[in-house]
């Protein structure tokens, strides 16, 4: 494929190695390590691929990548520098995480000033010492970090770091008092209102998977906050134009203004931001433990934000695996029984949304179940930001701005409601690639239809629908439980279906998916 490729006039990568056995496979790593700066490119590591098409269909691949290919990451490079001081950072999470300002030293491409040191222990493992001469590497060959001192070269009259009192017991950026989380490696400033951590946060709340509010930068974010016109990411929504036009984002003595054409694109970015589906602003509000593809998950379940705030379904995750721990624990047959029946409930529910699937079976009859999307921590974490008061502040601001960002079970709700919900009370769980749309097309397809998506097979599960490149994981799985499988026609004739039924106000039975048409698999 590679040398036709080559033929068609495209530009490939070197002659590929191909090894027959582990030991040849290991030489071949080795060998490409040597010359790996002998590439107009940089590389971190070496990708090793089953050379047979028929195989890698066989093979097939998971959501994420490749069953038939595996990445060995090569040791990353390090260089040597002086470490000039340690500064303080303040998170959007009011984190207080430790840098290290470096002799500017080349690496891996780039000049490197700066270095995480992560936090306080870690300086006090590695005894790193302001003045010393240090080892820096790219963590992933993107991440600045000190990994290492060079104890012979360290100075006389270097000095431990104490970080509670380089602190002082004051954050660097607002002057507030500080604390040990007692819960993790990590001071933190606790003033909601502390400049560093608004600035954080604001530049979380415009990034791309959050409210992409264009124009707005880390620059911008900075001098926002620093003026006085935001104190947290909601003030921008009552920016107008014409004072976030005159924002002056230089000095007071080299004064220079954002400008009519950028407010105007930031006020426009705004205006879409309010229109959102909640788990963007999920995902923008920053809460402890949720990223976008948290938030994407919670959304799912939820119809908007206040559903969340007191949502019985983190609720029940959060207290299934409190349940599952204390049965590890107890003694009292009566306190086992009644966390038993519990946990058996709110398993079953959860297992019937996808949340959670059944791992192994214990003494006394109990199944343990893992999370597939949302972890127990997590859940408690949406909960409790939201029974905080800045958390309760938040959800009344939103309310009193008139937003009201839809979760995708609203739009199931109104689906069912206005259609006749023809997949109401099916569970489908989709793998391998489908040439028609992506996959989150059709769970998006699937949710507005009624019907639940979830990224594993069980006894809930109505049926398995198997893309290109599927891998047997899954459909040795749904064999087991009876699932029927549909391969992408078959699918696409359901969805036509049930589009049509919506439109006719009927539903689906739940027999739907039969007669199902079983996928070549290469097996």
């Amino acid at each position: 494929l590679l040398e036709t490729l080559r033929r068609f006039g495209l530009r490939t990568q070197g002659a590929p190695a191909v090894a027959h056995d582990l030991d040849g496979l290991w030489h071949e790593i080795q060998a490409l390590g040597q010359r790996r700066h002998e590439f107009p490119y940089d590389i971190d590591g070496a990708v090793i691929k089953v050379n047979d098409i028929a195989q890698r269909e066989v093979l097939g691949a998971t959501a994420k990548a490749p069953s038939w290919a595996r990445a060995f990451k090569y040791e990353a490079e390090q260089r040597q520098t002086t470490l000039r001081a340690i500064t303080i950072q303040v998170g959007r999470t009011g984190v207080l995480t430790p840098v290290a300002e470096l002799e500017p030293v080349a690496l891996a491409g780039s000049t490197v000033s700066r270095a995480t040191l992560h936090n306080e222990d870690d300086i006090r493992r590695r005894d790193v010492r302001v003045g010393d001469t240090v080892v820096v590497e790219k963590a992933g060959d993107v991440i600045p970090a000190v990994v290492g001192v060079v104890l012979e070269r360290r100075p006389p009259d270097a000095v431990p770091f104490d970080f509670a009192a380089h602190l002082q017991g004051r954050c660097p950026s607002c002057g507030e008092p500080v604390r040990r989380d007692p819960l993790f490696v990590a001071w933190r400033c606790e003033n909601l209102q502390c400049p560093a951590q608004s600035v954080r946060r604001l530049e979380h709340f415009a990034t791309r998977n959050a409210l992409d509010l264009e124009a707005l930068g880390g620059i911008v974010a900075e001098k926002l906050v620093e003026r006085g016109l935001v104190g947290e990411p909601l003030d921008l929504v009552a920016v107008d134009l014409e004072r976030l036009a005159a924002l002056n984002i230089g000095t007071d003595t080299e004064p220079r203004v954002f400008g009519a054409s950028h407010a105007a694109r930031l006020i426009e970015a705004l205006r879409r931001a309010r229109e959102m589906p909640l788990e963007r602003w999920l995902n923008a509000l920053g809460i402890p433990d949720v990223g976008s593809r948290t938030a994407s998950h919670i959304a799912r379940f939820h119809d908007d934000l206040a559903a969340v705030a007191h949502s019985d379904i983190l609720r029940d995750l959060a207290a299934l695996f409190d349940d599952q721990e204390a049965l590890r624990k107890t003694t009292s047959e009566a306190d086992r029984a009644e966390r038993l029946e519990a946990a058996r409930r709110r398993g079953d529910a959860l297992e019937r949304l996808g949340l959670v699937k059944p791992g192994a079976t214990r003494r006394g009859g109990l199944t343990t179940y893992v999370t597939t999307c949302i972890g127990p921590k997590t859940a408690q974490s949406v909960l409790a930001f939201f029974a905080t008061p800045a958390g309760k502040a938040i959800l009344e601001r939103l309310e009193a701005l008139g937003i009201r960002p839809r979760g995708q079970a609203a739009t199931a709700a109104t689906a069912a409601a206005g259609d006749g919900a023809p997949l109401a009370g099916q569970t489908f769980v989709l793998t391998g690639t489908l040439t028609s749309m992506s996959r989150d097309e059709a769970q998006r397809r699937i949710r507005a239809l009624g019907g639940n998506a979830t990224d594993s097979v069980s006894r809930h599960t109505t049926a398995l629908v198997a893309g290109a490149n599927t891998g047997a994981r899954k459909t040795e799985k749904a064999a087991q439980l009876g699932v029927s499988v549909l391969d992408e026609t078959a699918f696409l004739d359901l969805i036509a279906h049930a589009e049509a039924a919506a439109k006719a106000g009927s539903a689906l039975p739940p027999s739907t998916p039969a007669p199902p048409r079983q996928p070549d698999l290469g097996l």
